[in-house]
């Protein structure tokens, strides 16, 4: 039986704004079940490469984490992105 936390991340992306010389950076933060740390970094850098919306995002290294109170409060955070994200099927595999 699989044991699945829900792991926040954040993401970040560098976009240049014309007319000014430094870029904004945009930043996201969603959720990916797994069964520890090193699973939800694989299946998030996974999900980066693969899916052509998510191209130039970068993970953040330092923000993989099990954070409840910012779970529960995910509705009024800006920038949250979830749901099925990982497109998952039941048995845990990464649908293509």
């Amino acid at each position: 039986m699989w044991n699945l936390e829900t792991y926040l991340f954040t993401v970040t992306k560098d976009v240049r704004v014309p007319g000014t010389i430094k870029p904004i950076r945009r930043m996201k933060w969603s959720c990916v079940a797994a069964c520890n740390e090193v699973e939800a970094k694989y299946k998030t850098l996974r999900w980066l490469s693969e899916e052509p919306e998510w191209k130039g995002w970068v993970l953040d290294e330092d923000s993989i984490e099990v954070n409840d109170e910012k779970w529960a409060h995910r509705n009024e955070i800006p920038g949250y992105e979830c749901g099925e994200f990982f497109k998952e099927n039941k048995s845990g595999v990464i649908a293509k």
